[in-house]
């Protein structure tokens, strides 16, 4: 124990004996540590991130779910064996040799990658950064070129059945305008009918209860035409009978009135069949229009019929193109989402190569002044502490 505070003193009287051949010097080389690291260019780091190409699949149908085309591992590898060092190289005029080392790392499950590169010209590395991406870009395109002419392929279909549904449906949708018109006509038509139908009826009553008077004059006439003739019959068989029976003088002016009589009966009996006559072709002319009114009522009936079957038969025309006018608006939905899919499909193959544009660290990367002046301390203590106890021992040994 006591050896050990004898070193520790003999220790620190070698520090204190030769103290300013261990400070000067190390506080120097921190001077100069300082001076050396203010004078240098400050180097940045220049970083973006880059995605690798992906595709939309739908799994399960209508449910898109994005997957890599190609490995991000992939990329890091084909960077890392500088296989874009050529290109790159004679795209930016520079020596292969000197071409500055880009740093690559895998974002872990993800689809990104962190590339970056130190060096004291930001335009510089930020340029090589950019023409790297614009190779990658390049890459991915020649890889995904097909998938996008299928996609684009696919989104002109879509849009040119689109564009024919809509024709389609546009003539529907006139067709049953037109139906609907001819259903408009048709019941107008059928008012119109109706109303004639309705006059015939009054006019077949009418002539009905015209024909019933008749008729009853005609029965009438023929009644009084009876009664006339038998009449006309009693009075010429008296007549007779008075001629028969020699009549007296006296008789005579009896047998003129008799005369006269019948004559007159005989004119009213020849007035009675010329009203007969008159009345039964009246009836006749009655039952005839009667007859003529019966046939054209019968008649709008039909056609009232007739035009009420062609109706419902427009109605369920018109029905069936609205049913087909609804199946064609929804294949132009079901069209609409099936574009939108495929929008969106497109999108994530359009996706850019950078989602973080190249850009330089907050502060330079090196020289770090403050590490590399407590480096140069560190350093400078050890050292010449060192030599301060090798010069120590040194004369001591010249002592003995």
């Amino acid at each position: 124990m006591l050896q050990n505070l004898d070193g520790w003193r003999e220790s620190l009287a070698v520090l204190k004996k030769r103290k300013w051949l261990v400070l000067l010097p190390t506080l120097t080389g921190m001077v100069a540590t300082g001076v050396v690291s203010v004078l240098m260019r400050p180097v940045w780091r220049i970083d973006c991130l880059i995605q690798s190409p992906r595709i939309a699949m739908e799994s399960p149908p209508g449910v898109l779910r994005e997957i890599n085309f190609l490995e991000p591992r992939q990329i890091m590898e084909q960077i890392n064996r500088h296989v874009y060092r050529g290109p790159l190289s004679r795209e930016l005029n520079l020596n292969p040799r000197r071409f500055p080392k880009i740093k690559v790392e895998w974002v872990r499950e993800t689809n990104l990658l962190s590339l970056s590169l130190t060096h004291t010209d930001i335009p510089f590395a930020e340029s090589v950064l950019r023409a790297l991406g614009r190779r990658l870009q390049e890459d991915f395109d020649a890889a995904v070129g097909a998938e996008r002419q299928a996609l684009d392929t696919r989104i002109a279909l879509n849009d040119n059945a689109r564009a024919l549904r809509e024709l389609m449906l546009k003539d529907q949708v006139r067709s049953v305008q037109i139906k609907d018109n001819d259903i408009r006509l048709k019941q107008a038509d059928i008012l119109l009918l109706e109303n004639q139908k309705t006059k015939h009826e009054q006019a077949r009553a009418s002539l009905s209860a015209k024909l019933k008077i008749a008729e009853a004059r005609n029965s009438q006439l023929a009644q009084e035409r009876a009664a006339v003739q038998k009449r006309s019959e009693g009075l010429e068989e008296i007549q007779k009978q008075t001629y028969s029976e020699n009549a007296a003088v006296d008789n005579i002016a009896l047998l003129f009135l008799y005369a006269n009589v019948v004559q007159q009966n005989r004119e009213l009996a020849s007035a009675l069949d010329e009203k007969l006559n008159l009345e039964k072709v009246n009836q006749e002319n009655l039952r005839l229009e009667h007859l003529a009114v019966g046939k054209d009522f019968e008649s709008l009936g039909t056609q009232i019929d007739k035009a009420k079957t062609e109706v419902e038969s427009l109605r369920r025309q018109a029905e069936s193109m609205k049913g087909d006018a609804e199946k064609i608006r929804l294949d132009i939905k079901n069209l609409d989402s099936e574009k939108a899919l495929l929008a969106k499909k497109r999108a994530v193959l359009e996706s850019p190569v950078f989602l973080k544009e190249p850009g330089p660290s907050l502060d330079p990367v090196a020289p770090r002044k403050k590490l590399n002046v407590v480096l140069a301390m560190v350093l400078g203590l050890a050292v010449f502490t060192a030599f301060a106890f090798f010069l120590e021992a040194l004369q001591k040994s010249d002592a003995r």
